[in-house]
């Protein structure tokens, strides 16, 4: 089991990718939040972490949320990813890697856990990026994907999920 194997660059890769777990949503659903505008691109890369390296980091948290957080193999999650500050330049071969390859190992590990996924503070131009991003996820998953924009949104649709 992945988690179980020693893998140094775990805390190197969260002081520089911010992401983390915090608490459930209405019906009980463990709420996971990334931000990927914050992460330090150039110290990872200086710290030798490469696409493979952030994928593994990935495995380790799914892994960990589905053995230790929520056991229940019908349960599901609320996924929020906070893309405040996102610049056009943000979007590089290796985001776009990782994307297309952090989704096919959801599809293919974890179908059916993503509940609900929230793409906050997403800005005017992301809709160039959503037709990269969208023919890589799976039609399920599509379903379940909220992409908001503007405070009075964002609030309204995360409160019908989570509670305050």
């Amino acid at each position: 089991m992945i988690l179980r194997e020693a893998f140094p660059d775990f805390n190197f890769i969260k002081r520089h990718y911010p992401h983390y777990f915090h608490l459930r949503g209405r019906k009980n659903e463990p709420v996971f939040y990334e931000k990927p505008p914050q992460t330090n691109l150039i110290a990872l890369r200086a710290g030798g972490v490469t696409v493979e390296k952030l994928l593994r980091q990935y495995s380790l948290v799914c892994e960990f949320l589905w053995q230790y957080i929520e056991p229940d193999d019908s349960a599901q999650s609320i996924y929020i990813i906070d893309l405040e500050g996102l610049r056009m330049g943000s979007f590089v071969d290796d985001t776009k890697s990782f994307v297309r390859q952090a989704s096919a190992l959801s599809a293919q590990h974890y179908p059916e856990r993503a509940g609900y996924v929230f793409v906050i503070n997403v800005p005017a131009w992301f809709k160039f990026i959503w037709r990269a991003i969208r023919p890589i996820i799976d039609d399920s998953t599509l379903k379940k994907i909220y992409i908001l924009r503007g405070e009075e949104e964002i609030r309204r649709n995360l409160l019908e999920r989570i509670p305050l």
